[in-house]
């Protein structure tokens, strides 16, 4: 058996109340595992949806108990109170992590939280597996006049043997400390699944779509905004917005409401809160638009090229490096509705150009982001720490 051949064993940790994005993720990644060679079992903190998802979906997922904080607290001065009230809950974490790490023995720990690659380091010391960190998110560069990056990325290096970075933008917004021990791995999508799921699919004519969790970081306002300009241009289209939750708790939605109504694009605007998978609503569009210029990647991208739709993406943040503008999508100024619309514009008028876009980009999504593709890099990434012993 060649060394590409033999079954590593993989514990990856997880909250197990992971979002819709991480769950994909992972649920992508289990279900294709194997033909890595890669045997994963899941250590999850809490026994919440994603733990729930991935247990239907056939892995094998362990409850250890204990817990950690979510998220970073808005103001960074709070993060030693926010330990502090987390201490007895990430020590009992680190206890159950040890208790099934000693249990299973496996090569590589694979943590998928800035927390839990601290917990995971602690929990592996002294044992010789080796521990691998996947960075889904960008490291904020600037909060703190950029201290904040420089102390979770020591932090990080001092408990990982290798972080994992979706995108050259989340590359590089790592600390060098970081950095050196890290390696881009691009996330992957089942490119095949996606074109079965969408043969056959008709387009609309003048059909949008724009598929992310309503958040204002997402950014969908731009959008909206960009409709109200095709309109005052004599633009016949319409905008469909895919994600949620559509409900009055979400203040970003309400707001995306008024927009609408303030603009007067309401018949021309379709909330159509969370469809799961959306692929072949956004195969059904003529463009698929992304507007966040802070995206760390940008997995809709990569599906909308799958699924058969030219994609319109910012000129900043992952969005734009996952797309080459002209060959295989298009960019646009990002947070400007005018040039967004000016794109849309350009790309609804010339049906040829739209066509060479979509053939490119599919066969970009199979060459550069397949789910294969992803798996062999990511088996390439653990046997790299192994052979750093």
């Amino acid at each position: 058996m060649s060394d590409a051949q033999r079954p590593l064993e993989i514990a990856v940790a997880i909250m197990g109340t992971e979002g819709f994005g991480v769950l994909s993720f992972l649920l992508n990644q289990w279900a294709h595992a194997s033909d890595a060679h890669l045997n994963f079992r899941y250590l999850a903190l809490n026994d919440g949806r994603c733990a729930a998802a991935l247990r239907e979906a056939g892995a094998p997922v362990t409850i250890v108990g204990g817990g950690a904080p979510q998220t970073f607290p808005g103001n960074p001065l709070m993060l030693p109170i926010m330990w502090l009230r987390s201490s007895g809950a990430m020590r009992a974490a680190v206890r159950g992590l040890r208790a099934e790490l000693i249990r299973l023995q496996p090569d590589i720990v694979y943590s998928h939280s800035h927390y839990l690659h601290v917990l995971c380091g602690r929990a592996r010391r002294g044992l010789s597996c080796r521990g691998v960190g996947q960075m889904h998110g960008l490291v904020n560069v600037a909060r703190l006049f950029g201290l904040q990056r420089q102390f979770v990325c020591r932090v990080l290096a001092r408990h990982l043997d290798l972080a994992i970075t979706i995108s050259d933008t989340t590359h590089q917004a790592l600390a060098p400390v970081l950095r050196r021990r890290a390696r881009r791995v691009y996330n992957g999508v089942d490119v095949k699944a996606i074109e079965a799921q969408t043969a056959g699919v008709k387009k609309t004519p003048g059909k949008l779509v724009i598929v992310g969790r309503l958040v204002p970081r997402k950014r969908q306002h731009i959008a909206l905004h960009a409709v109200a300009l095709l309109r005052d241009r004599g633009r016949t289209c319409t905008l469909e917005i895919i994600g949620g939750p559509l409900d009055d708790a979400n203040p970003y939605y309400l707001e995306l409401r008024r927009i609408a109504a303030e603009l007067a694009i309401t018949d021309r605007v379709r909330f159509a809160g969370v469809v799961s998978p959306p692929h072949a609503e956004v195969a059904s569009a003529e463009l698929a638009i992304g507007c966040d210029s802070g995206e760390p990647f940008g997995l809709v991208v990569v599906e909308a090229a799958a699924a058969g739709t030219a994609v319109v993406v910012p000129d900043r943040g992952g969005m734009s490096e996952l797309v080459e503008h002209g060959a295989t999508g298009w960019h646009y100024a990002a947070d400007d509705p005018q040039a967004l619309a000016d794109a849309i514009d350009t790309l609804l008028d010339d049906a040829p150009l739209r066509e060479r876009l979509v053939q490119a980009g599919r066969k970009a999504a199979i060459e550069r982001f397949d789910i294969a593709s992803h798996m062999r890099e990511l088996r390439a990434a653990f046997e790299q720490v192994l052979a750093a012993g």
